[in-house]
């Protein structure tokens, strides 16, 4: 999962992010919001805006990227991604790629759901704990996430993801322009005692 370093706004920034967010919404889902913000390293420029409000339950969230007082929210699909990439500064290299596949797959969820990344057993989100040899069978599974440049300016790597209760290696592309595709994907493990982890709204 993308996992930036956020800061919590006060007062007037905090107003500001929430009014602008609320009028892109079909409605306004919050009482007493909570800003966060954190800068994004392949969108120089731009901030990831977390909005939620934790004196609700379950807490409302809605997540949305900022580029000169533009605003364009994350609603689970790939399109607000790709708009940004077409019209904010996208820099995708040797430092960027990876979390920029992880930002991608956090924020973007297919029609059955959401593909999680997985590098370590400690980014499973256990429904119960497994037994110490499940998890180091599990974690010698894993692998983190190595892009490598490709001539044509893409980059490629393999993962393991995450899916409902079923873990896979997956290959993933990326494209210049930032265009994600998952292929070649091979079941590790199935029925593994997660918490099933949608995209809300």
């Amino acid at each position: 999962m993308y996992q930036g370093s956020y800061e919590k706004l006060k007062d007037k920034e905090a107003s500001n992010v929430v009014d602008n967010v609320t009028k892109l919404l079909d409605g306004n889902p919050f009482q007493k919001p909570v800003v966060h913000r954190c800068e994004i390293p392949f969108y120089p420029g731009a901030f990831l805006h977390d909005v939620s409000d934790p004196e609700q339950y379950p807490a409302p969230h809605r997540f949305a990227i900022e580029y000169h007082n533009v605003y364009y929210i994350l609603d689970g699909t790939n399109a607000p991604i790709y708009a940004l990439n077409s019209s904010v500064p996208l820099m995708l290299h040797d430092g960027t790629i990876a979390d920029y596949i992880r930002f991608f797959l956090t924020f973007v969820s297919g029609q059955h759901g959401r593909f999680e990344i997985v590098e370590s057993v400690d980014d499973i989100k256990w429904r119960e704990e497994p037994p110490p040899n499940a998890r180091r069978a599990l974690s010698m599974m894993l692998q983190t996430i190595k892009p490598q440049a490709q001539a044509d300016g893409s980059f490629t790597c393999e993962a393991t993801i995450l899916f409902h209760e079923s873990l896979y290696r997956s290959q993933i592309s990326v494209t210049e322009n930032g265009e994600v595709k998952l292929r070649n994907e091979e079941i590790l493990v199935e029925d593994i005692p997660v918490i099933d982890n949608l995209f809300g709204h």
